[in-house]
């Protein structure tokens, strides 16, 4: 099951809190679509799993490391040679997108603070890894030429673009007025996935708890204005 961009707001805030300040002692890659990160702390240490598979993408925090591989990857080799002894100094989310930012600087030379980047797509089939300085892609888990992609290459030397902008409203800080407009009298679908389609942030297993909670039949096809005055209510949303 993939990830949803309210699922990504809550772990980004738990990470804010767990991690920002903690410096990374050890960079090791368990699969080729996923990547650890040791993270020493004030007072102990955690570790920072990333899975980019295409079927499940997630990231969370564990105190079990899993096996190191005898040969690591040349993309792990790059993260070790740039992020090691870094200290994570932000954790951001894109919007609402499945896009995490951390933030990762060191010392260099001359005492110079550098500031480096590792961007972790979530996103379903399309969930990557990528390291940038600058705005520069250094490299990727998945390499995207724009031969495959015209409006977002993702590979060493290219600009990094974020994902293209969600359309909808975001259901943590709109009215839920303003959403429950937002979505038509009729639906061609069913209302699940027209309040998707009207909002960003929200996959179907939030879409069909808003509509279970207003009780509103998940098969239904239209809203009455009986239905728009219940979930109108700003219980039936979520709020920062």
């Amino acid at each position: 099951m993939n990830l949803e961009g309210i699922t990504l707001y809550a772990l980004t805030k738990m990470l804010q809190r767990e991690i920002i300040g903690s410096q990374i002692y050890r960079i090791v890659m368990p699969s080729s679509r996923s990547l650890l990160l040791g993270l020493r702390r004030s007072k102990d240490t955690v570790q920072l799993l990333i899975d980019a598979n295409g079927s499940a993408p997630a990231a969370w925090l564990t105190d079990q490391a899993p096996d190191n591989p005898a040969e690591p990857p040349a993309f792990c080799m790059l993260l070790r040679k740039h992020l090691e002894e870094g200290r994570i100094t932000d954790v951001t989310q894109l919007g609402l997108d499945r896009v995490l930012d951390l933030e990762i600087s060191l010392l260099g030379r001359n005492s110079q603070i550098l500031t480096k980047h590792l961007l972790l797509e979530l996103t379903g089939k399309n969930a990557n890894i990528i390291f940038t300085v600058d705005g520069e892609i250094k490299d990727c888990l998945k390499h995207i030429s724009p031969s495959v992609n015209s409006h977002r290459a993702v590979q060493p030397g290219a600009a990094y673009l974020p994902p293209p902008p969600q359309d909808g409203l975001d259901v943590l800080h709109t009215a839920a007025g303003a959403i429950v407009s937002a979505v038509p009298d009729e639906v061609v679908d069913n209302l699940p996935r027209a309040l998707i389609k009207v909002t960003t942030g929200i996959g179907m297993v939030t879409a069909n708890q808003l509509l279970a909670r207003a009780n509103i039949p998940l098969e239904a096809t239209y809203l009455t204005p009986a239905d728009r005055t219940d979930f109108n209510s700003p219980r039936r949303f979520f709020y920062a």
